[in-house]
């Protein structure tokens, strides 16, 4: 205390005009701690995308199961050669880099193969739940103005009428018959109508809108690989993982479900579209499923029973407080970890490992080549302990908000820490503990 309140006598005598919002409070060991030391987080990641790395599991693995949902499952071999046939046939409709794509299919593994195939014909996929009210879907459609729309027989009637881009129902017997007609397998940057960059945008991912009207987001390659390098080391995803996939494809969280297994070459686990998920439904289909890995919010976990789930060893987290009753409950023979992101800075910002007898659950540290720093409102660090406004940067920053320009200026701002970058302006309010969370 005493020396930080020399520093700030010593800076008044030198300058007496110095307005009080001007003084700088941190030691210089504070300074290096809050913005070098807690966030070096420079870590090696793969230079190929999301796609390519899927495309190598299905070389190395093509006969170990990818995907399956009740009874239908699919291979790597299998899920390869139907993501490649209808990527071929986007193609030929005009999809490539940069051309957004809907996807209107309930959690599936025709949704998947969507998803996949989008990717692998180097388009941007914009998720859309057909479960979600007329009125947002509407509004998503229309804003994002994908030249394409994929869909199945049973969600065709939740298109918006009036849609001008091309409608594709993917079980459509014409449709079948057409994209059987293409070839399977992988697609070449040869194929594409452009070659796919790390810099490209993989998807679009709409924002609640609770805070107002929802923003559509635009998240690349390079930050999607990241997240996915980080997460399968992170949480040990292997060729042995069984990984549940619960949330809304709607909400970003999915991408972080279904991305990394299967870059992983692990399995894909879909719960039933309508599966009740907060009781005896979701820990049967935990338990019999055998699932390793999930990601389930604490609200389902305060309702649902914990016992005799002996494969579960990674348990995620995050988004709500964890009441300590579950915590301890669920933290029990387990990793369980509580994430925290925004999608503007695709998904994942920073993670905490949650033991049973710690106290309000933190959301951790920066993830790898992700940055964070908690600023006061002229941008400046504040101390360990003081709260402040938290600002992402690094790896994971979303391209902005589609067709926002002058939002996205607004909220991703010039990083002062590293030149010529930015920073994601969050809203939430947070202050450093002393250990560097």
């Amino acid at each position: 205390m005493s020396e930080r309140l020399v520093r700030v006598l010593d800076q008044v005598a030198a300058d007496p005009q110095l307005r009080l919002s001007e003084i700088d409070v941190l030691t210089p060991a504070e300074r290096s701690s809050v913005i070098e030391e807690w966030n070096a987080t420079a870590r090696p990641v793969p230079t190929e995308s999301v796609v390519e790395r899927f495309k190598e599991r299905v070389r190395r693995s093509p006969d170990a199961v990818a995907v399956e949902s009740g009874e239908w499952s699919l291979s790597y071999g299998e899920l390869g050669d139907r993501a490649g046939r209808l990527a071929r046939y986007l193609v030929g409709l005009g999809v490539g880099p940069e051309c957004r794509v809907g996807v209107v299919v309930e959690r599936s593994v025709v949704m998947v193969v969507a998803l996949l195939a989008v990717s692998v014909a180097g388009g941007v996929f914009v998720p859309v739940d057909p479960g979600y009210p007329a009125e947002r879907v509407g509004f998503v459609v229309g804003d994002a103005a994908p030249a394409v729309v994929v869909c199945t027989a049973g969600t065709r009637g939740v298109v918006p009428e009036g849609f001008a881009g091309r409608v594709v129902v993917v079980d459509d017997p014409v449709v079948v018959g057409e994209v059987a007609g293409c070839a399977g397998g992988p697609v070449g940057d040869g194929e594409r109508l452009a070659r796919l960059g790390a810099g490209h945008a993989a998807y679009v991912i709409y924002t609640s809108g609770s805070t107002g009207r929802p923003k559509g987001v635009t998240v690349t390659h390079a930050g999607l690989g990241n997240l996915v390098a980080d997460t399968v080391e992170r949480f040990g995803i292997d060729e042995d993982s069984r990984v549940l996939q619960l949330v809304s494809p709607s909400f970003d969280v999915s991408m972080s479900d279904i991305w990394p297994v299967l870059c992983a070459g692990g399995r894909l686990v879909l719960a039933p579209a309508r599966l009740d998920s907060y009781g005896e439904d979701l820990a049967q289909l935990l338990r019999m499923r055998r699932i390793t890995h999930a990601a389930i919010p604490p609200a389902f976990l305060s309702q649902l029973p914990s016992e005799d789930l002996p494969e579960l060893r990674v348990l995620i987290t995050g988004g709500e407080p964890l009441p300590e009753e579950v915590r301890r409950r669920w933290s029990t023979g387990r990793d369980m970890y509580n994430q925290y992101g925004v999608t503007e800075a695709t998904i994942t910002s920073t993670v905490s490992l949650i033991r049973g007898s710690d106290g309000r659950p933190l959301i951790g540290r920066p993830i790898a080549n992700v940055q964070v720093y908690v600023l006061d409102a002229s941008l400046r660090p504040v101390p360990p302990g003081v709260v402040g406004e938290l600002y992402v940067a690094g790896a994971g920053l979303a391209r902005g908000y589609l067709g926002r320009t002058e939002l996205t200026a607004r909220r991703f701002v010039a990083c002062p820490f590293q030149p010529a970058e930015r920073m994601y302006r969050t809203g939430d309010v947070v202050r450093w503990t002393g250990e560097g969370e």
